[in-house]
């Protein structure tokens, strides 16, 4: 009878064995967007856009007064955890349209008329510690609607009053005043644009329209608009009447609008509808000559897997694997004799289950009985 004996196994060095593949992520993918029944009231009565800071603890919304206010989230990402500072600062321009900070909290940017205006911020994230620079730049055309910082600081894009995106490089990243015109641009969808934003990767445009919606563009050389295309992909707004901002989560899970239908700001999430790809390494499909059975899986999502576990013989009984990266593991030093089948299971933290995946392997550990037949055992007598 064939044996087979567990070699040790060192994590990252797994022989492939079941794989199961989905389609493509779905954060970024506005399609999914569902309101999340959650919504906060604005300090001002026309409030033009809003920003989040990196870690969604902070929140600032461009108000009318003309002035930036500030807000405190007590749970990252959830609008119903803010509330106002008491902090607010004014601005260079009557009638601000485009807000932007930079990733670490230190730039704050705000658009104006056709004028790009740029702040120093001593305290990260901290408004009050926010004063103008002197720094300025006039953008392509007469009276843009929007702006938008690459992830870098060396991409600014513009949303043209001409119903057209720009692009400008900046040689000194996040100083706007090292910026040209690349002489890129690309056509929107409305007539009167409201407001862009692009994902933490430059490979999705986003685009609120002057008709409540919100369109989706994919840029197959990411930060060059040259490269993006309409994906035949909109979904209307929370705000039926004036939406003027929106921002998403940089995981692309989360979506946030700001409006003067309200003045509200809403927020939706960006369904991960895909469950978790599951691949067992071992046991593989064989016999085993030891009790002691490891137990492993690498399991990947679109989002993030938050358990794994397995099941034997269809039994009620699951048992938790312990993680170490994508590697999910537990070890048996008990299986019985005989065949068994291990049922893999894996969750994300969109709740999505990967119940598919499922291995069989004996164990066996009694020595096989050896009887001689032939030749007989024969006495010789020597005379």
């Amino acid at each position: 009878m064939k044996k087979k004996i567990i070699p040790s196994i060192i994590l990252g060095m797994f022989l492939l064995v079941f794989v199961v593949s989905f389609v493509s992520a779905t954060p970024w993918n506005i399609s999914t967007a569902v309101y999340d029944n959650v919504n906060i009231s604005t300090q001002a009565q026309a409030p033009a856009d809003l920003f989040l800071s990196s870690d969604g603890t902070k929140l600032y919304e461009l108000g009318d007064s003309p002035n930036i206010l500030q807000y405190s989230c007590s749970d990252a990402w959830n609008l119903s955890s803010c509330s106002y500072d008491s902090i607010s600062i004014s601005v260079e321009t009557q009638a601000p349209v485009g807000l932007f900070l930079k990733s670490d909290g230190t730039k704050l940017y705000e658009l104006g008329d056709n004028t790009l205006y740029q702040y120093n911020c001593t305290d990260a994230w901290n408004l009050s510690s926010c004063a103008y620079e002197s720094i300025s730049l006039v953008l392509h055309t007469q009276s843009p609607t929007d702006f938008f910082i690459g992830s870098s600081g060396n991409r600014l894009y513009e949303l043209g009053d001409d119903e057209n995106f720009y692009q400008h490089t900046c040689s000194d990243a996040w100083n706007i005043s090292s910026c040209t015109d690349d002489s890129i641009s690309l056509p929107v969808q409305t007539q009167a644009p409201a407001d862009l934003f692009l994902s933490s990767d430059g490979t999705k445009l986003y685009e609120l329209g002057d008709n409540q919606n919100i369109f989706s563009y994919t840029c197959t050389d990411a930060w060059n608009l040259s490269s993006c295309s309409y994906d035949e992909v909109s979904i209307a707004t929370q705000d039926s009447s004036s939406p003027t901002g929106i921002f998403f989560k940089p995981d692309g899970t989360k979506l946030y609008e700001i409006g003067s239908g309200g003045p509200l700001i809403y927020q939706s999430s960006l369904a991960d509808a895909n469950p978790p790809s599951v691949t067992i390494n071992t046991p593989l499909n064989d016999t085993y000559d030891t009790n002691s059975i490891l137990f492993n899986a690498t399991a990947t999502d679109d989002g993030a897997v938050s358990s794994c576990w397995y099941s034997l013989n269809g039994g009620i009984s699951n048992v938790s694997l312990s993680n170490s990266g994508d590697y999910w593991t537990d070890t048996n030093a008990s299986m019985t004799q005989g065949s068994h089948t291990a049922n893999f299971y894996c969750n994300d933290t969109s709740n999505n289950l990967n119940n598919t995946e499922e291995v069989t392997f004996i164990v066996d550990t009694t020595n096989p009985i050896t009887n001689f037949y032939s030749p007989a055992t024969t006495l010789f007598l020597i005379l």
